[in-house]
């Protein structure tokens, strides 16, 4: 994937997606990075922030492995079952991971599990085999065939060389990241990953136990998910005046605006076929690039303020606040609505999974809500579109930055709740 991050004086961002063709193994995505950027009608200034997903680098670099070619050993099954039953039933509930990746873990295919368990023993090792998903950072999505796609094997060297093209071609001096989405997590004053390996400043390298204890740190409320994993970065120096939560937030945001996709089943339908092949991957559209613009704190507080009063008024989740404000606290619910923009249908499933909410009637509302957030922009309600309405409830709300403290956060629910008095 391809972003572009603008980010202003005051520290808001915004990112954007630029389209770009399927690359081919092998093949240097470099020009048509740059040749994408110059299409895609965004001018770039200097200090902004080009991220690349690590899947672009990879594959440049031909860097993927043939599944069917690994034949499972006595560890791949020792991996299926401490991932099936130990994750599935006990360390998953435990750690509070989400439902769905639950119930996947507890119905996971036999056989296509222990020879992607034994793909990924002999190619990054056991520490990362014993991961219950999203082992080792090798990406099974968007590949052709039985292949999967491990991380790059030099991404600061793909992150220097797109740097100085773009300086060449474009004139600018921007900072080019590559980041993939596995999470990093914050652990009291540390980010950990469980991934092979990241940029300096976060621990990388221990698998299963950087998994662990970023979830952990989650239930224990000692920190929790903190971002994406940056992997490499080059280019203007000014990355370096940002700290490692605010780099991990800039891969996040290129992540969350990144449409992947969710249904195989769909695209062999379409095309008649029973394997991906690269010929479907050139035919459908690819955003490997994205870059961020910039928030402003008007429009972060005019959008929250819409979708929490849409979500309220249409009673999706009655009966169960009680429960958000018990398991979300209100910076993050914020940080969920913020993240996700106006698509409320991700933003109620968000709010269902990390609340814990175990309620099959609201799932099945959540996933009757339409996928395209166009829909919401309005949020049915015309009075919103009253300005003098709208600048008397952001001026309530003290934005600072673009995010609330818990007291704001509460001033927010009162202002909406008399809205339904």
């Amino acid at each position: 994937m391809l972003w572009y991050l603008y980010i202003d004086k005051s520290g808001n961002m915004r990112a954007y997606p630029i389209k770009t063709r399927y690359i081919k193994r092998g093949e240097n995505f470099i020009p048509i990075v740059v040749e994408a950027i110059k299409n895609s009608g965004i001018k770039l200034e200097d200090e902004d922030f080009v991220v690349l997903s690590e899947k672009m680098v990879s594959t440049a670099e031909g860097n993927f492995v043939d599944e069917s070619k690994f034949k499972p050993g006595i560890l791949a099954y020792l991996c299926y079952y401490w991932s099936k039953y130990v994750w599935g039933y006990v360390l998953g509930k435990l750690l509070k991971v989400k439902e769905d990746k639950i119930k996947n873990l507890r119905n996971m295919p036999k056989q296509e599990t222990l020879k992607h368990k034994q793909t990924i023993i002999e190619t990054v090792g056991l520490r990362y085999a014993l991961k219950p998903y999203a082992e080792g950072g090798i990406d099974l999505t968007n590949v052709p065939g039985t292949y999967v796609c491990p991380l790059p094997k030099n991404p600061k060297k793909w992150a220097e060389e797109l740097y100085k093209e773009i300086k060449k071609e474009l004139g600018v001096d921007v900072v080019v990241m590559v980041a993939d989405t596995d999470a990093t997590y914050k652990v009291l004053n540390f980010y950990v990953t469980a991934l092979p390996y990241a940029i300096n400043g976060i621990i990388s390298g221990i698998g299963v136990f950087g998994f662990i204890l970023g979830r952990l740190a989650d239930v224990l409320k000692i920190g929790g998910f903190a971002g994406c994993t940056p992997l490499a970065i080059a280019g203007n120096e000014i990355y370096k005046k940002y700290s490692i939560g605010e780099l991990v937030r800039i891969a996040f945001i290129c992540d969350r605006v990144h449409k992947t996709i969710k249904n195989i089943n769909e695209v062999l339908e379409k095309y008649n076929s029973y394997i991906i092949t690269e010929e479907i991957l050139e035919k459908l559209e690819d955003k490997e690039i994205k870059i961020v613009h910039e928030l402003s704190k008007l429009d972060v507080g005019v959008k929250v303020l819409e979708v929490l009063e849409f979500i309220i008024r249409k009673g999706i989740f009655r009966g169960h606040w009680g429960v958000i404000e018990k398991n979300i606290p209100y910076d993050r619910l914020i940080e969920i609505i913020v993240s996700n923009g106006l698509n409320i249908k991700k933003i109620c499933m968000d709010i269902y999974n990390e609340a814990n909410i175990d309620n099959e009637e609201i799932l099945k509302n959540i996933e009757k809500l339409p996928d395209d957030s166009e829909k919401y922009e309005s949020i049915e309600d015309t009075d919103l579109n009253k300005l003098d309405r709208i600048k008397d409830r952001v001026k309530k709300l003290k934005i600072l930055r673009g995010y609330f403290d818990k007291k704001d956060a509460m001033e927010l629910k009162d202002i909406i709740l008399k809205q339904g008095d």
